[in-house]
């Protein structure tokens, strides 16, 4: 099962999600902040992060990700939006972005999660 870094700062989602992932197997792990998540990501493996476009902190979920990448990360990250983002559209092609639908469906989060990840080799 997957390791997931839940970044969202709202814990009408951050809570339920983190108790379907649980119970589907996954390890979950949350930040408050994207720097936080920056820190945790440098220091401890995970197979997904799933955050918000506009996380708390500093950076955005997309700038966090294009850190990580650039810092050789391979985790697989998910972005949770409302509508279309058509600012991402650049990102999610240089860096491998997930754009999930707000709010995210459990059944389809997990079968995300089940997928393999092309970033791993």
């Amino acid at each position: 099962m997957a390791r997931v870094l839940l970044l969202l700062r709202s814990d009408n989602l951050r809570l339920p999600l983190s108790r379907i992932l649980r119970r589907a197997g996954h390890e979950v792990a949350s930040a408050r902040t994207a720097e936080e998540a920056q820190r945790t990501l440098a220091t401890a493996h995970f197979d997904a992060v799933l955050s918000e476009v506009d996380p708390p902190g500093e950076l955005t979920g997309a700038e966090l990700c294009e850190r990580a990448r650039h810092s050789g990360c391979r985790t697989r990250f998910f972005l949770v939006v409302e509508g279309p983002h058509p600012r991402l559209l650049p990102r999610r092609e240089n860096t491998g972005l997930v754009l999930v639908p707000f709010p995210p469906d459990a059944a389809e989060l997990l079968r995300l999660l089940a997928e393999r990840n092309p970033e791993a080799g």
